[in-house]
């Protein structure tokens, strides 16, 4: 959703309130996405939580905000285990932010252990999509890893990349909220701290 206002807070919220009373899902994804980070209105990160939590069933991009509120440990402590599987499914919905924020969690390592063959794949990912923030990452990868691992990491991002080409076939026979995967426990599970999300169905 692009959006732009050049009124004052007062107008907007009077614009949005009325938005969301007539049932506008983008509405409330605007709202959250602002108290998020404090345009136009103050932050309010618990606020925020609420608004997007009604966007993120429809909108990917709600979704992608809500992993990185845990991500960020704006509601308090960083909590990677809670933004990982919320990020993971805006990927899957199209969200090429959450694909960068998934890079950037395993490469960044705050509250997980490094996994640079995973944040390789995800940024490569979001490179495919055309995220401006995916090449400086994804050629700063490239130089951490050596032959050997980018092997690896090739091999996770041809992986993830053929399952997410059968999500729309998948989705068919599975509730909205299930989250899996085309990596298996083992692959996955040399991280801390994140839950078990990836399995092969």
């Amino acid at each position: 959703v692009q959006f732009s206002f050049l009124g004052d807070a007062d107008s907007l919220q009077k614009i949005l309130d009325k938005a969301i009373a007539n049932g506008s899902i983008d509405a409330h994804l605007i709202y959250g996405d602002l108290l998020m980070t404090g345009k136009v209105f103050p932050m309010n990160p618990s606020e925020a939580y609420r608004h997007l939590s009604v966007a993120a069933p429809y909108l990917p991009k709600a979704e992608y905000l809500l992993g990185s509120i845990y991500k960020e440990g704006l509601l308090g402590e960083a909590e990677p285990g809670k933004a990982f599987p919320l990020l993971l499914s805006a990927a899957r919905r199209g969200a090429s932010q959450a694909d960068l924020a998934l890079a950037r969690l395993f490469s960044e390592a705050k509250g997980v252990k490094p996994q640079l063959e995973y944040a390789w794949a995800f940024a490569s990912l979001a490179n495919e999509k055309q995220h401006p923030g995916a090449p400086v990452l994804l050629s700063d990868l490239n130089a951490r890893l050596p032959a050997s691992r980018l092997l690896a990491a090739n091999t996770y991002y041809l992986r993830e990349k053929s399952y997410r080409s059968a999500l729309p076939s998948k989705l068919e026979n599975t509730q909205e909220d299930d989250v899996s995967s085309a990596f298996s426990d083992s692959d996955m599970m040399t991280t801390d701290a994140l839950p078990k999300e990836f399995n092969n169905e």
